[in-house]
């Protein structure tokens, strides 16, 4: 009993200590810009004109500062991207349609930050995040026709798409001391796909689905993110 008891104490003491070295944690949100860069819908002119996307993520982070300075940041993400488009021709916005793609996104970031002691302090993020695409959907003048694009082809509208996405991530911005251990942060995170999200071997009938000469396709956000953390250890003044 006495050896149970000696163990649960080192125990404690060692996450204590982990704990003070810099372990944080806290929630996510962030309204975000998005759009899907392919060189081949550029050139379609008025007949796909880009619109403005406005898209919503949201989750929670880890990390743990190696000092003052220097810290690693994970999390889950839930990242809803896309792209919205209006056909010009004959008349201007004759016809909208939207591709939606939620990813499930797994950041891992190298942070960077001057004096974490101050009231204020600025925040750089640059890393990686690893995406696991979750649905695709379709819109026809705001209409979601998933169902109906989905059954004329035959084929579920996820299986022309890459199951998985790797982004490069910068982000850059500040946090707020509210007290030893809460902070609120702002940050702008960018990302973008640095490989194709779609999957250009799938075919139809021995047809590839995306044509012989399409170009690639990349997810880019902007995003404003907005972060609560809750550092374990506290600070030092």
């Amino acid at each position: 009993m006495t050896s149970k008891i000696l163990f649960c104490i080192c125990l404690l003491s060692s996450f204590t200590a982990f704990a003070q070295k810099g372990l944080e944690f806290g929630l996510r949100f962030m309204p975000q810009g998005t759009g899907i860069i392919n060189q081949t819908d550029f050139d379609e002119g008025d007949e796909l004109n880009f619109q403005t996307t406005i898209n919503f993520a949201y989750g929670i982070h880890a990390g743990y500062n190696f000092s003052d300075n220097v810290g690693l940041q994970t999390g889950l993400l839930l990242s809803q991207e896309g792209q919205k488009y209006v056909d010009d021709l004959p008349q201007p916005g004759d016809n909208t349609s939207e591709l939606s793609l939620s990813y499930l996104q797994i950041p891992l970031l190298l942070k960077l930050n001057s004096n974490p002691h101050k009231g204020a302090h600025f925040v750089a993020h640059l890393g990686v995040q690893f995406g696991i695409l979750n649905s695709v959907k379709y819109y026809e003048n705001d209409v979601n026709i998933s169902d109906t694009y989905a059954g004329f082809l035959g084929v579920d509208a996820k299986e022309v798409y890459k199951s998985a996405d790797l982004s490069g991530v910068l982000g850059l911005g500040a946090r707020y001391r509210l007290t030893d251990n809460l902070q609120i942060g702002s940050h702008l995170y960018l990302t973008y796909s640095v490989a194709d999200i779609e999957d250009k071997d799938f075919a139809i009938l021995g047809i590839p689905f995306w044509g012989y000469d399409r170009a690639s396709s990349h997810n880019a956000t902007a995003g404003i993110l907005i972060e609560l953390n809750y550092s374990l250890g506290g600070s030092d003044d």
